[in-house]
């Protein structure tokens, strides 16, 4: 079983955008927010957070964006993509 990205503190996410960035750097080589395998959206229940989604068929092991993120919201964790 690999490793895969998952947002475990999406409490913590200030809705940045480098984990979108840097996803795509990676993935298509580009810099940009609509070329990535990782999307931010304001969550419409609580304005003061976000939630993250992330296409794990794309992006299922890129450490960069675990590294990147300034609140610490990502880990590679062992597990099944879900």
């Amino acid at each position: 079983m690999g490793k895969v990205l998952r947002c475990v503190k999406m409490e913590s996410c200030i809705g940045c955008g480098l984990c979108v960035l840097a996803a795509s750097r990676v993935l298509k080589r580009t810099f940009s927010f609509s070329d990535s395998c990782i999307t931010i959206k304001r969550n419409l229940k609580d304005k003061n957070n976000f939630l993250v989604e992330i296409d794990r068929g794309l992006c299922a092991e890129i450490s960069e964006v675990a590294k990147i993120c300034p609140e610490n919201c990502f880990a590679l964790v062992d597990g099944e993509e879900d």
